[in-house]
């Protein structure tokens, strides 16, 4: 019986471990273990825990249990104790490998690139350019915008087929998110990196763009917060800062270069890492 380490529904990119792990594991699943600051996990010694999709490999995954290791990656705390309790298949990336004391051979990719694997309906109508935030930095004001510009806005908050649906629509995205810009080149969309906020972690997305053969340089925008402040001079301010947004997003629009990673290492990325979880599914359900 397998459980997943995880983090807290609510967001696209942490949410594939559903589509990806939990549906093949069948009757095998015996439920989410859910990352949390307090260490209180109900995780025995005879566990088996899978940790694959997320930034996650810190000090807060469980003591308890056999890890499996299917492509995760740090960014956050204290790097992860990786000891004889870990079976690692594979990280997410170069720099996740060098904080936890790996070598090179044990990094091919983020495992969201499985999604190239699914089938899908490309029913591209309106070719239109998307736009997928940080989840935590989603807002109405980010969605407003985007309206104004005839901009897709791609909410990560959302479901996953609604995402899914969202991005293929898409003839390219412009990603906050990081799980935005690694499905987009997973479903061969183009993409623009772009930042609007100092939680957006340039470590993770470092790590994986190590792996895809190329460099992550993000275009700055102005952030966007909604506020409750009803005062005539809060009011102008944040209708500047809306006005500056559109003018960058728009100048990114009309003179921006999507990029996408080369076919050859989306194929060995794609290659290697669908062996690892054939490899790991027929392990534990046969």
């Amino acid at each position: 019986m397998v459980k997943i380490f995880r983090v807290t529904p609510g967001n696209f990119g942490d949410d594939l471990n559903e589509v990806l792990i939990q549906r093949r594991l069948g009757k095998q699943f015996q439920g989410n273990v859910f990352l949390n600051v307090d260490n209180q996990y109900d995780v025995s010694a005879n566990d088996t825990l899978v940790v694959a999709i997320g930034t996650i490999l810190n000090e807060l995954v469980p003591a308890q249990g056999t890890k499996i290791l299917l492509g995760a990656g740090y960014g956050y705390g204290q790097p992860a104790l990786i000891n004889e309790r870990w079976d690692v298949k594979f990280v997410r990336g170069h720099l996740t490998a060098k904080k936890l004391g790996l070598d090179s051979h044990q990094v091919i990719t983020d495992p969201a690139i499985l999604l190239a694997n699914n089938d899908h309906i490309y029913n591209v109508i309106e070719s239109r350019v998307g736009y997928v935030p940080h989840h935590g930095v989603a807002n109405r004001l980010w969605e407003r915008a985007c309206q104004d510009l005839g901009l897709k806005y791609i909410d990560p908050r959302r479901s996953y087929q609604q995402v899914m649906d969202d991005l293929l629509s898409c003839k390219w995205v412009i990603a906050e998110a990081m799980h935005g810009a690694i499905v987009a080149d997973a479903l061969r969309i183009p993409w623009i990196a772009v930042s609007s906020a100092e939680k957006i972690n340039t470590f993770k997305w470092n790590d994986w763009c190590s792996t895809i053969g190329l460099e992550y340089h993000p275009i700055k925008l102005m952030s966007l917060w909604p506020s409750s402040d009803n005062r005539i001079s809060k009011r102008l301010i944040t209708g500047v800062k809306e006005k500056t947004v559109r003018l960058q997003l728009n100048k990114i629009i009309k003179h921006g270069i999507p990029q996408l990673s080369s076919d050859a290492v989306f194929r060995s990325n794609l290659g290697r890492v669908t062996d690892c979880y054939e490899r790991f599914f027929s392990s534990v359900t046969n």
